[in-house]
């Protein structure tokens, strides 16, 4: 069974497993190390879209934000 968690709306279910195993996860830090400049972005923000947007590029993987 997997771990419940209270999402503070009533509904409880199941908590969803990671998409990346924890050797992707630590590549992903690796990546995110480098910056938004090393992908082509005029700043150092890190913002969800431009996250979500290295993880489907990389990892070939789709997130919902």
């Amino acid at each position: 069974m997997g771990e419940r968690r209270d999402t503070g709306s009533g509904v409880e279910g199941p908590a969803s497993r990671p998409k990346l195993s924890e050797a992707l996860f630590a590549v992903l830090e690796q990546e995110l190390a480098k910056g938004p400049v090393a992908y082509g972005r005029p700043d150092q923000a890190w913002t969800l879209v431009r996250i979500k947007t290295l993880v489907g590029h990389r990892f070939r993987k789709s997130l919902t934000l």
